[in-house]
């Protein structure tokens, strides 16, 4: 299967880990690597929205190691 954002093959294929729900009728296959970088790309929408300490902690660590 292969990723919809990247298009890449989808290695080790996991529904529960790779599947992205968008709304009840859509649902996306995304690899691990877009994961991540949805993830990061949430991370820091929500860090200015809500900035907790956790939030800023992790991205003053992400920051540093770019």
């Amino acid at each position: 299967m292969d990723c919809t954002l990247c298009g890449e093959p989808i290695a080790n294929h996991s529904p529960e880990f790779h599947s992205l729900k968008l709304n009840d009728e859509r649902t996306v296959e995304i690899c691990d690597a877009c994961a991540r970088a949805f993830v990061a790309w949430q991370g820091e929408k929500l860090a200015r929205l809500f900035p907790t300490r956790a939030m800023k902690s992790w991205q003053e660590r992400r920051g540093r190691r770019r």
